[in-house]
């Protein structure tokens, strides 16, 4: 399987980049692609996808931390759900 753009990504106008703004060459995403969404609403659109992406790996292992220390079940059973249902999303 082919791994993703390494992070951190960034915001460049309308675009998400894995380099600093500004920025020359392909972007990962282009967020202003639509006509139909206004201006401010692809704008955050980028910030969104850029926070996601960014925040991944720490909330990964804050589950992880939960399913290994919880004494609650459930709270165990949860996280171990949401990493399961994570990496299902990541296979090819």
């Amino acid at each position: 399987m082919t791994e993703h753009t390494p992070t951190p990504w960034h915001m460049d106008g309308l675009y998400v980049t894995n380099k600093e703004p500004p920025t020359v060459g392909p972007s990962i995403a282009d967020c202003g692609r639509s006509p139909r969404i206004g201006r401010a609403e692809q704008v955050a659109n980028a910030a969104h996808i850029v926070k996601c992406v960014n925040a991944f790996p720490k909330l990964i292992a804050v589950l992880e931390n939960v399913k290994q220390l919880s004494d609650c079940k459930l709270s165990r059973q949860m996280a171990e759900d949401v990493i399961r249902d994570v990496k299902d999303v990541s296979k090819p």
